[in-house]
């Protein structure tokens, strides 16, 4: 599969992108929204998941699965593995599908319909647990941190990355793209404030020089 870079996008789904809600992603503008990110989340994406030496895994679980194009990667990166997709728009669920039809088709992979809020699986289910670009839109983190950690195995890793967190070097741009879609945008310190508060056996949170990105690997 080829990969587009960011430049390469088209600027009408640029435009559409820009006009939708990428918190949950609906219609004409949230398909734009999905293309997008497939393409322009890439490299954060893979600096993420490069941050640890991903676990032999039983069953992996993508919260907030978006375009679709991580669970993609991680279905190479476990080839032996059962994987869920979770998002609670229905555009995401579709797109998702339509990107992962073998894997759906031959029974490796399901895609499903839920809220972070109330997840519909067993205690102790996941293994290894991804979610990108997502924190932002989680209506009570701590809560909602909670529930991810109900559903890891004892052992299990979770990495929650952001593109973007509060610091003093979040350029003006930034904070206003983040204001005009009414995200919340935590700093450093609340996040290790959540998991702290969330009992998490351990973890440790990485930024990248000369970017705004900021990741949490967490074990429960």
């Amino acid at each position: 599969m080829k990969y587009l870079k960011p430049e390469e996008i088209s600027l009408e789904t640029r435009k559409l992108s820009e006009m939708g809600n990428p918190g949950k992603p609906e219609g004409e503008t949230g398909v734009a929204i999905l293309e997008r990110m497939n393409v322009s989340h890439y490299e954060f994406t893979s600096w993420a998941l490069e941050l640890t030496c991903m676990p032999e895994s039983e069953n992996v679980l993508d919260i907030g699965c978006g375009g679709g194009l991580t669970l993609k990667r991680l279905s190479a990166e476990f080839p032996n593995s059962k994987l869920v997709g979770l998002d609670y728009s229905e555009v995401a669920v579709k797109k998702t599908s339509e990107l992962n039809s073998e894997d759906i088709a031959s029974g490796k992979m399901r895609i499903i319909r839920a809220s972070i809020e109330e997840m519909p699986f067993e205690d102790e289910s996941f293994d290894f647990i991804t979610s990108f670009e997502t924190f932002y839109f989680w209506p009570d983190r701590l809560k909602n941190i909670l529930e991810v950690k109900r559903v890891m195995k004892k052992g299990a890793v979770f990495i929650l990355a952001s593109e973007a967190y509060a610091h003093e070097g979040l350029s003006a741009n930034t904070r206003q793209a983040l204001i005009d879609k009414n995200v919340y945008n935590p700093s450093y310190e609340d996040y290790e404030k959540t998991f702290k508060q969330a009992g998490f056996a351990e973890y440790k949170i990485y930024t990248k020089k000369g970017t705004d990105w900021i990741a949490v690997i967490a074990s429960a």
